[in-house]
Order: C-alpha cells, then sequence, then structure tokens
C-alpha cells in the first residue's frame, strides 16, 4: 500500500535555543528569508488536503515536525493540525516529531501520548557536553530543561530516541558517554555525526574520519561488553550493521545507499 513521507517545518526555522552547530540556521542564514513563522491554518488545511489527495484508500502518511523547533508553535496548533488529518478517516497516520524537548508540558505530552506519536529529543550527553554546545539566547546551557521534558515524556509515556550529535570534541569521550546513557536508563540511541558548516573547509566542531573510527570503536567495546550481558541498548547503526552481517537490509538510509522521497514543507 502507497506510503507518504512529509516532514513539516510549522515554526520555520523560529527556535529558542541558539545551538553552536545547528545545521537549519546555516541553511535559513544562506537564504532570501530566514524565517517564514508558524504555519497558517488556511495553509495547514492545504497541506493536509493535499497529503489526503496523494494517498489512496488505506495509504499511511507518515507525517514528522522538525525545525526550528516544532514546539515553539505550540500545542493547540498541533491539535488543530491533527484535527484537520482527522477529516479523512480512510488514511493511516504515523506522527513523530524532533525536538529539544525543553518547551514541553504535562499537556503538551499527553496530547503526544494520545497521538501515540514518538520523539526524537536532542541531547547532547552529559551536561557538560550539552550546555557547551547548546544554550539559549541568554547563553544559559539548556541541560536540565532536556531532562525535565524527558521526565515528563516517561510520565505520560511517549516513545522517545535520543538524539546526540557527535563533534570533534565528543568523539574523544566515548566512554563517558555511554556511562551517562546507562546512568539515565536511555534505551534508544542516535549518534548523529556533526558535519561542517555550508561551503566551510576547517570547522572545528565537525567531525573528522579518524573521530569517527576512534569513537565508534570505543563505545562499541562499552556497548558490547553490556551486550555479552543481555543488557542490550539500541543504537541505530549497530542495529544496521547486525542485520547486514545476518542477510537483512539496513533501514538506515545512508547504509541502503539511497533514500526515500521525503517532502519537506516550509511553513509558507
Amino acid at each position: 500500500m502507497k506510503e507518504l513521507s512529509v516532514l513539516i517545518k510549522p515554526s520555520s526555522s523560529l527556535c529558542n535555543l541558539r545551538c553552536r552547530y545547528c545545521f537549519y540556521a546555516d541553511v535559513s542564514e544562506n537564504r532570501e528569508v530566514a524565517s517564514t513563522g508558524i504555519m497558517q491554518d488556511d495553509m495547514m488545511d492545504i497541506l493536509t488536503q493535499r497529503i489526503h489527495e496523494e494517498l489512496p484508500e488505506g495509504g499511511t502518511a507518515n507525517i514528522s515536525f522538525q525545525g526550528g523547533e516544532p514546539t515553539v508553535a505550540g500545542v493547540d496548533w498541533f491539535r488543530k493540525f491533527a484535527a484537520s488529518m482527522d477529516r479523512f478517516d480512510n488514511i493511516q497516520v504515523n506522527w513523530s516529531m524532533q525536538t529539544n524537548a525543553t518547551l514541553l508540558t504535562e499537556e503538551f505530552c499527553q496530547f503526544l501520548h494520545d497521538r501515540k506519536f514518538l520523539l526524537g529529543v536532542s541531547l547532547d550527553g552529559y551536561q557538560t557536553n550539552h550546555d557547551h554546545f547548546r544554550y539559549d539566547a541568554k547563553g544559559k546551557g539548556a541541560f536540565l530543561r532536556v531532562l525535565k521534558g524527558i521526565r515528563l515524556l516517561k510520565k505520560a509515556g511517549v516513545d522517545y530516541n535520543i538524539l546526540t550529535v557527535v563533534t570533534h570534541d565528543l568523539a574523544a569521550h566515548a566512554s563517558a558517554l555511554y556511562s551517562f546513557y546507562k546512568q539515565q536508563h536511555f534505551e534508544y540511541i542516535q549518534l548523529i555525526p556533526c558535519l561542517p558548516a555550508l561551503g566551510s573547509t576547517d570547522d572545528p566542531l565537525a567531525l573528522k574520519p579518524e573521530d569517527f573510527e576512534r569513537f565508534y570503536k570505543e563505545f562499541f567495546s562499552c556497548w558490547f561488553e553490556d551486550a555479552l550481558k543481555g543488557n542490550v541498548m539500541s543504537v541505530n547503526l549497530f542495529e544496521n550493521l547486525a542485520g547486514m552481517i545476518n542477510g537483512y537490509p539496513p533501514y538506515q538510509c545512508g547504509l541502503i545507499g539511497r533514500c526515500i522521497v521525503q517532502y519537506v514543507i516550509e511553513s509558507d
């Protein structure tokens, strides 16, 4: 049955944080209009109508939200969007969102639970590393606010993954990062290489090939030692490689060698 994948930016590039290596801030600064603001209701209804038109009876819409920071749009905006999709009861919807989790409330988390959202929460490991790279407009680190958001997600029973950007600095501390995940009882981890900014050939934050090698050798050793004891943390790269070794195709597009079509929709 046909599937359609749509990545929506409800708040364009608006964000409450000023992360040092934000890829979308880099993108928005290199275009004529940096931000197009919060998506308006008429645009929302046009978008959901177009999604419905693309899918046959019984089709599946994989709808993801990203930013900037998508929660800047507010929980009522997401309620409206979900209600707009509810007009079409002949298709299935899978909901997901990537967020820094700092603006989540109990009300927001209950909505995410009720709609069966899968969240990717950006948390760059232990506090000294996270706050070095992720902070607000006043320069105040966001680590404790992210942990508070994660606690609210757990309380509401929302499924989530931890998304960690691996920089040149963090690559030297793989064991400490793994220990932090264990301490926090995080079970699902996605590690994202920090890439250089657009047009840059010498970005001090970016991960170099030798950093990547060193980091993953050390991280895998920690992970494998626990796996042998039956304590398996889900790490997407390891799962993909293990599947390939056992004759199964990977699910990560970088390992498949091609990506599915995903429509990226700005707020306007």
